[in-house]
């Protein structure tokens, strides 16, 4: 599985990314995920060379049954190669693309069915 999440997302804060590697973690599939962060606010407020590299990224590891190089770097390099027209947002803004190195806040409090279950261990 691959997230991107813009690291300014005020409607669904970065820290639910946190949540969910903590999940996936502890169920000892971490291998299987891989998360990346665009240096942006708002809500998905991806350019459309950062979805379609983000999408390239994610079938090459399906086709292969290995990650690509992920880094900022290797990321923004990828999204500069589908050109000018790519790099905009759905507003028509132009930009550049901006994947980030990015550690998301721990969420404040769990709330999966890990607490479900431990919660019925600690009633009996």
């Amino acid at each position: 599985m691959l997230t991107v999440h813009t690291t300014g997302d005020g409607l669904v804060m970065p820290d639910h990314e946190s949540a969910f590697a903590e999940v996936v973690r502890d169920a000892g599939q971490q291998g299987l995920l891989r998360q990346l962060y665009v240096n942006r606010g708002g809500h998905c407020t991806f350019s459309f060379a950062e979805i379609l590299t983000a999408l390239d990224v994610l079938l090459e590891r399906i086709d292969s049954g290995a990650w690509p190089v992920l880094t900022p770097a290797a990321m923004n390099e990828r999204a500069g190669r589908f050109g000018e027209g790519s790099n905009m947002l759905a507003t028509g803004e132009a930009v550049k693309a901006e994947f980030l190195d990015f550690q998301p806040p721990r969420f404040s409090r769990r709330y999966d069915a890990r607490d479900i279950a431990e919660r019925r261990t600690s009633e009996t």
